[in-house]
């Protein structure tokens, strides 16, 4: 009775969730399913596994403002279903994500976790960053207030420098444009620098270069799902 950690897929405009067939094999009998939104869940069900009941689906939406106060539920769903899926909206469940609270509780109920192989952006954007793939941090979102964000930008390089350690973060897409102007104007011209946009989709972007060397795209690059990576080790 696992819980399978479920891949979705990393954009809305996927057709199809790339998972090997032994993978799709093993969740096509799941009902129960702890997830973050149940419309894109049910949507990403769809793609797994086209022929699923949906009508036969229950969800456990988990409260994300309130992860660790929702401990109690998460707990009794689990007891009652322990043979269940845990889906992200995006990528892989409990990277990025609050899913992990899920997995501790699990393992906490000695209920075995069963992770399924799935795209995740992060280490995507990290292999054709360039940038060290052995020593890497990720940071999530930055700070909004521009002086935070320069500070924070700042850190980051320095740790990067001193360390060889790509740091890796995260912005709300419409912010895309603004994070990409702090990065220009608060790191060190020969800082290298990478933004890697729609990836696994036909519009995947990726620009790896120093700040210095960086020329705006000729293409849209407003609400598009990307990862900002930084490296100063060289």
């Amino acid at each position: 009775m696992p819980l399978y950690l479920i891949p979705n897929s990393l954009h809305l405009e996927t057709k199809h969730i790339q998972i090997p067939e032994y993978e799709r094999l093993r969740i096509q009998h799941l009902q129960h399913f702890v997830v973050e939104n149940e419309k894109m869940a049910r949507q990403g069900l769809k793609k797994l596994i086209p022929d699923i009941d949906q009508n036969a689906l229950e969800f456990l939406v988990l409260d994300k403002e309130n992860i660790d106060t929702d401990k109690k539920r998460i707990t009794e769903f689990l007891k009652k279903h322990p043979d269940c899926g845990l889906l992200s909206d995006a990528g892989m469940p409990c990277i990025a994500d609050p899913g992990s609270v899920v997995v501790a509780i699990a393992h906490s109920l000695n209920i075995t976790v069963c992770p399924m192989i799935g795209g995740n952006s992060l280490l995507l954007a990290l292999a054709a960053s360039g940038f060290n793939g052995q020593n890497f941090a990720f940071y999530g979102y930055l700070p909004i207030d521009e002086k935070e964000k320069a500070k924070k930008l700042k850190q980051l390089e320095d740790w990067s420098a001193h360390n060889k350690q790509t740091q890796l973060f995260i912005e709300t897409p419409y912010r895309n444009s603004k994070m990409i102007e702090s990065m220009l104007q608060h790191l060190q011209p020969n800082t290298r620098i990478c933004f890697a946009m729609n990836l696994s989709t036909e519009k995947e972007f990726i620009v790896s270069c120093k700040v210095k060397e960086w020329k705006t795209p000729d293409i849209e690059i407003h609400k598009q799902p990307a990862v900002f990576l930084l490296y100063a080790g060289n």
